[in-house]
């Protein structure tokens, strides 16, 4: 079945969205649009891994993105062939990030398998990255010479390092390289008094809030997160994360749960976390100079 058919039929026999309902890209010229749709993001999670190409061409896979009101995306994919297809289409609206697996159960493995670093550094003599990842990573791997060599071609190549893993992990990676540029991928799933202690920490760390939905119970922002967000509004950037091809499915959902938390907060505070955050944090790279 098509894929755009596919996802407008699962919407509908979920419930998630009713004939009836207009969908924030699609909403008539005439009828003002809705607060949640009007702040353009900056997408700083997304994948577009091998399972998802047949069904999702690289053009359309964009206009899915760009439907949602994503103005420019940070992409991975498993391999990496992926992001050079979506790079190939738009290279204005995708900033491309050079992961570490060649097939997903490379994961699991990677960080001692020494030719990564060999492959790492054919890639970079070939194409242009922002940073290397998104990687995931325990804390009793962060130290292997694989890991230790990878951190040391980021520094090299002034790329950004999209870690996930817990705080411990990220505080190892700063001890291979106190200077090193973190996105740190879902805020490390911690809590939010970990994460302020993290960013009080190092100032070169920014947490994406991808799949960060236990911040908003209820359909409510957690008041310990509202207060975090606003402490650390030059600190956090948006994510869909499309892992998996059901992510890709319902990434409508994905985002306007985001754009909820960012109703919850104040606009010059919404507005950062949404797009300036992220734009900053790439011009720490390479990619812009």
């Amino acid at each position: 079945m098509h894929y755009a058919i596919f996802f407008t039929l699962s919407l509908l026999l979920t419930g998630c969205v009713t004939q009836a309902d207009s969908p924030l890209p699609h909403s008539s010229p005439s009828t003002p649009s809705p607060p949640l749709s009007q702040i353009p993001v900056f997408d700083t999670h997304v994948h577009y891994n091998q399972e998802m190409w047949e069904s999702l061409p690289p053009k359309m896979a964009i206009d899915e993105l760009r439907k949602l009101g994503i103005r420019r995306a940070w992409v991975s994919s498993t391999p990496d062939e992926g992001t050079r297809m979506l790079y190939a289409v738009d290279p204005e609206f995708i900033v491309p990030v050079l992961r570490t697996y060649r097939y997903h159960d490379h994961r699991d493995s990677w960080f001692n398998d020494a030719t990564v670093i060999d492959d790492l550094k054919q890639r970079l003599k070939q194409h242009r990255y922002a940073a290397i990842g998104e990687f995931h990573l325990a804390t009793e791997d962060a130290s292997t010479p694989v890991i230790k060599s990878m951190v040391a071609l980021a520094k090299q190549h002034q790329l950004i390092l999209h870690v996930h893993s817990n705080a411990k992990t990220v505080e190892t990676l700063y001890q291979h390289n106190p200077d090193a540029l973190i996105l740190w991928a879902h805020a490390g799933f911690e809590k939010s008094n970990v994460v302020k202690r993290m960013l009080d920490t190092y100032p070169s760390l920014w947490a994406d809030l991808s799949e960060r939905r236990d911040i908003l119970p209820d359909g409510q922002l957690a008041d310990d997160w509202r207060q975090l967000l606003i402490e650390h509004a030059d600190r956090f950037t948006l994510g869909v994360d499309t892992w998996a091809v059901q992510i890709w499915m319902f990434v409508e959902i994905a985002m306007n749960w985001q754009r909820e938390v960012l109703a919850s907060l104040p606009d010059d505070v919404a507005t950062r976390i949404a797009s300036v955050n992220a734009e900053t944090l790439l011009r720490q790279s390479s990619w812009e100079q």
